[in-house]
């Protein structure tokens, strides 16, 4: 299963998260042969404060990391989003990824094959 490293980082004022995510030989492979899926970084965000964000899929090996930033200049709940948009991302989107991964594996290349015949 893929592993997620996620970076949190503020300048001048923007809190940006970054996340990560790392497949091993076996999901490449997979990917290669049947397309990369795709995972939705946006929707709904509950906690201390509730907001959305527009839909933002992304395809999983090839549009990532993907990074979402909140201006603190222009919005005084910046720092909450930021929080609240990583704590969601790192406790519901696993579950998507983990679906998208688990629906991968579970596809077989029944096509693929190499045969020599002789012609007479």
């Amino acid at each position: 299963m893929a592993d997620a490293t996620y970076i949190k980082t503020v300048s001048n004022n923007v809190f940006s998260v970054r996340i990560e995510l790392v497949f091993d030989k076996t999901e490449l492979v997979l990917m290669e042969k049947f397309g990369e899926p795709k995972v939705d970084f946006g929707g709904t965000f509950t906690g201390a404060i509730t907001y959305t964000l527009p839909t933002n899929e992304k395809y999983i090996k090839s549009q990532l990391p993907v990074t979402q930033t909140f201006d603190g200049k222009t919005d005084t709940d910046a720092e909450t989003k930021a929080d609240l948009w990583l704590a969601t991302v790192l406790t519901d989107t696993p579950s998507r990824i983990r679906t998208a991964i688990t629906d991968l594996r579970a596809q077989t290349d029944t096509f693929t094959a190499e045969n020599t015949i002789t012609i007479t």
